[in-house]
């Protein structure tokens, strides 16, 4: 099979080494992906039936760095995805059924990630890369209905009108808009709904969390800080111990910092009663035995709630020299107890589950295999290998979006530098199919069935 692979693959190369922008011509099913690809000079949105594993679409799409295809609400009911180019000052929406293009959404900032819904106002939260602010955008109306965010010492080059005057509301001072910790030169971390009434905006430069409470004003939604809360170095993101309505745990991962040697850790948190704000009640350092994880990122809860799968990316062992190794760390989600640590491959950094199977697959960003492990026993099963080859494009093998569809039978991702779309059977653990489409793809949705509406 992996012969079969290696073959496809190969002429892909040859036959396809520049796509052409109108791509395929085949006919959209329920079972689609699309995918932003930011690779200069493609910039495309690639969509691929993962089902039958081919490929449908790439078009072209405006701005520079297209990192992000967000769904505007529930992937299942969602009727556009958001386009979002980090190093524009602009978004692009377009219809999920068919990727035609429908507007263009002019920003006072360069756009970082539109990944927080909420449903009962239908408002998507798009947050900044450059400073701690967003903006709230009506999913039916797709018009700027909201905003949030400070007034810092940061320039502000190229603020458009009407937006002038955004980041004078609730000014804070001696903000500073670069970041030292392990994540990267974004300001923000991923935006969050905390309850219907609360949002969460992460400060990575500063170490806070600044949460906002709305109220609606005519067509207006304004808002309120409540709270900022101090962390012990950056964090990513924040995740619910559950998706449902009545939610109030909260987790979020630190992502470390290698100079000054702070180690990674999780942070539990309670949603206060009027649902406004969080209250700490735990907080927890990766140290285990000998491994102590300095560069933390993404967070997992397993589907039976248990546990906590924590994937750092490189770890410091006392016993060797700045290895950069992976490894998962497991907590109890009650207490965060620590449970054990499992090696994974460089670059760890997303788990998936198949609930049906009892597992977790980890992505191991720099490496050429996916790490399966059972995640009711917490024991690794095997390193799932990929028969494809790095490209040094980009020193990225394995995308971010990662995806297990609701059988429980496949995975499915892009070995991104080598623009590579693959499968893994998870009856066999073994990868059986593969379709080259080239560029860079990083970021994407799964669509089991796109919305009619």
């Amino acid at each position: 099979m992996k012969t079969n692979i290696f073959l496809s693959v190969a002429v892909g190369l040859l036959l396809n080494s520049s796509l052409s922008l109108a791509g395929a011509t085949q006919k959209y099913t329920n079972k689609v992906v699309h995918f932003a690809d930011e690779h200069n000079p493609h910039n495309r949105l690639l969509t691929l039936d993962y089902k039958n594993m081919k490929f449908l679409k790439a078009r072209a799409i405006a701005g520079d760095t297209n990192h992000h295809a967000d769904a505007l609400g529930y992937l299942n009911s969602a009727k556009y995805q958001m386009l979002i180019p980090k190093g524009s000052q602009f978004v692009t929406i377009r219809e999920i059924k068919n990727g035609n293009f429908v507007k263009r959404i002019n920003l006072p900032f360069r756009p970082r990630s539109a990944d927080a819904f909420n449903a009962k106002y239908n408002l998507s939260l798009l947050n900044s890369r450059d400073r701690p602010a967003g903006v709230l955008i009506d999913t039916n109306s797709l018009q700027i209905v909201g905003k949030a965010g400070f007034n810092t010492s940061c320039n502000q080059p190229n603020i458009v009108t009407p937006y002038k005057g955004l980041y004078k509301d609730y000014t804070i001072k001696n903000l500073k808009c670069t970041t030292s910790d392990n994540g990267g030169d974004q300001i923000s971390g991923h935006p969050v709904w905390i309850s219907t009434e609360a949002f969460v905006l992460i400060d990575r430069s500063n170490r806070l969390l600044h949460v906002y409470s709305i109220h609606k004003k005519g067509n207006q939604w304004r808002t309120k800080l409540e709270q900022t809360i101090k962390t012990d170095t950056s964090l990513h993101q924040i995740i619910p111990k559950s998706k449902s309505a009545g939610n109030t745990i909260f987790y979020g991962e630190t992502e470390g910092n290698n100079v000054s040697k702070k180690i990674a850790g999780v942070y539990k948190w309670r949603l206060k009663a009027n649902k406004k704000g969080l209250i700490q009640e735990k907080f927890t350092k990766f140290i285990a035995k000998n491994n102590r994880g300095t560069a933390g990122h993404n967070l997992y809860i397993t589907p039976d709630k248990k546990y906590l799968y924590a994937p750092v990316g490189q770890t410091y062992r006392p016993d060797r020299k700045n290895t950069k190794r992976g490894g998962i760390f497991i907590l109890n989600s009650k207490d965060l107890s620590f449970v054990k640590y499992l090696k994974a491959g460089y670059g760890a950094g997303h788990v998936n589950f198949s609930k049906q199977k009892g597992l977790a697959l980890v992505t191991n960003h720099q490496d050429n295999y996916v790490t399966a492990i059972n995640y009711k026993t917490n024991k690794r099963i095997k390193h799932i290998a990929l028969p494809f080859k790095k490209a040094n494009i980009f020193g990225l093998t394995q995308s971010h979006a990662p995806y297990i569809e609701p059988s429980g039978n496949y995975f499915y991702n892009f070995w991104s530098d080598g623009g590579v779309f693959f499968r893994i059977n998870l009856n066999t653990l073994k990868s059986d199919k593969a379709v080259y489409v080239g560029g860079i793809p990083i970021q994407g949705n799964y669509y089991e069935k796109i919305s009619s509406k």
